[in-house]
């Protein structure tokens, strides 16, 4: 990227999902551009912040859409890309380094830590897909959805909750930037892909499912978590076998995220800050660090 007085050039590059011929592509800035010069086909302003480019050129599945553009603005601050429609598909361009790219990149990465039913709307096709939908079959319970933990394919629910409750508290401390940047919708998507499954994990009063997946078996398995065999245990804390930061954890990861939807999905909210409520009470009543109880988790969280 080169910068000089209210103009800067870029190189966007982003790999193609699926054929097509002819580009069509919208880019999204954060700020007013006065203009912006496209040399592999046309360009048009939509509006101040939008502009549209084409060419006919054919694209395969997997091939790289590169080329360059030049942005030119009055304002006082440098407008960045921070929303990318390519042929009708959500596109994380790697054209800008402001703070929306960022965004973007951080939720796609945990779009692509997604486990159970992927919707169609994902955005991490053709590699990712359903996996582990026999979640909890041991037990007796739907225990699908939730993140996979770092490279591994378990589910951690300490750590899970930890990243949601931060997750929760970006979104609610920095609402104005999520927003200029476009990202409050996956913000919320990444939020409550977790939240989903911590209500679906408190199968009864003192009792929450905190881990799924027994770590040496995952960690003997180098491949993807579509393709898993082995088998996946289901672990709980409950009244005799408790978990304080485990409980609390999750309780402070759906009281946040009851914030995050007060507005939005207000019966949602609800049902979050009530089972927060209890969790916490069980954490605060049954007192014990939760490894001692899912002794898996000890050589990991």
């Amino acid at each position: 990227m080169e910068d000089w007085e209210h103009n800067y050039n870029a190189d966007f590059s982003s790999a193609t999902t699926i054929p097509f011929k002819g580009l069509d592509l919208t880019l999204t800035f954060d700020a007013p551009v006065d203009s912006m010069s496209f040399w592999d086909g046309s360009c048009e302003k939509i509006d101040d912040t939008h502009f549209h480019i084409s060419n006919s050129k054919f694209y395969e599945t997997g091939m790289y859409v590169d080329f360059n553009i030049q942005v030119t603005y009055s304002g006082a601050t440098r407008p960045d890309i921070v929303a990318v429609e390519m042929n009708g598909q959500d596109a994380c361009a790697l054209c800008s380094y402001g703070d929306g790219e960022a965004l973007c990149m951080s939720f796609l990465f945990y779009e692509a830590q997604r486990s159970g039913h992927l919707p169609e709307d994902q955005r991490v096709e053709p590699w990712r897909w359903d996996s582990a939908m026999d979640d909890g079959a041991d037990v007796g319970h739907n225990l699908t959805g939730g993140y996979y933990d770092a490279g591994d394919h378990v589910k951690f629910g300490f750590p899970m909750a930890f990243t949601t409750t931060v997750l929760a508290w970006g979104l609610i401390d920095f609402a104005e930037g999520y927003e200029a940047a476009g990202q409050t919708d996956y913000g919320r998507a990444a939020v409550k892909w977790a939240t989903d499954y911590f209500l679906k994990a408190h199968t009864a009063d003192y009792e929450l499912y905190g881990q799924v997946g027994k770590g040496t078996d995952d960690h003997n398995f180098w491949g993807r978590p579509e393709d898993m065999m082995m088998a996946r245990p289901s672990m709980k804390i409950n009244k005799d076998a408790p978990g304080t930061e485990l409980a609390c954890e999750t309780a402070a990861a759906l009281a946040a995220a009851s914030i995050v939807f007060k507005k939005a999905d207000p019966d949602y909210s609800a049902e979050m800050l009530e089972v927060a409520k209890e969790l916490y009470a069980f954490g605060d009543e049954y007192r014990l660090e939760y490894h001692k109880s899912i002794t898996d988790a000890a050589d990991y969280y």
